[in-house]
């Protein structure tokens, strides 16, 4: 026998022998993909998720801050025109900062604002929380937010 004939001879039999795994390995292509396609969804929802959570987390901290600094707006004039003190109103501060927060289109669910108001500085403590849609499906809980925001009054150059 020549070397060309056993190497023809061996290249049939490995050839017989994948075309005989092929057979046992049909379909394996399309749930390779259906799991990759799972994956990618899997991640792509979680992407989202967390996307709409900073999102959700921004536009709290935003309002926060809008109410502080318009509390902190709430300047006593006698007291700056008597020794050029900036000194807050409480009550007026108070109000302000309410109404900035009424004034907003807040969107984060349960959100709840805590206002303290003194002479030197308005603290504003927001909080709510963000029900997550695709995580939510395989139990996971809503995300609990806490954002502070502080302002006190100054004069600026």
């Amino acid at each position: 026998m020549y070397r060309g004939q056993i190497a023809l001879g061996l290249g049939l039999a490995v050839n017989q022998a994948l075309a005989m795994d092929r057979k046992n390995e049909r379909g394996s292509l399309a749930l390779f993909g259906v799991l990759m396609a799972v994956v990618f969804l899997t991640v792509g929802g979680i992407s989202i998720e967390l996307w709409n959570v900073l999102s959700q987390r921004r536009q709290l901290s935003a309002v926060a801050d809008a109410a502080a600094s318009a509390g902190a707006s709430a300047v006593d004039p006698d007291a700056y025109r008597a020794n050029g003190e900036l000194i807050v109103i409480p009550e007026l501060g108070r109000d302000r900062a309410a109404a900035a927060i009424a004034a907003s289109n807040l969107e984060v669910s349960g959100a709840n604002f805590q206002l303290q108001v003194t002479a030197d500085l308005v603290s504003v403590q927001a909080s709510g929380e963000v029900d997550l849609i695709i995580l939510g499906i395989i139990g996971a809980e809503p995300i609990r937010l806490n954002v502070l925001a502080e302002a006190s009054p100054f004069q600026g150059n």
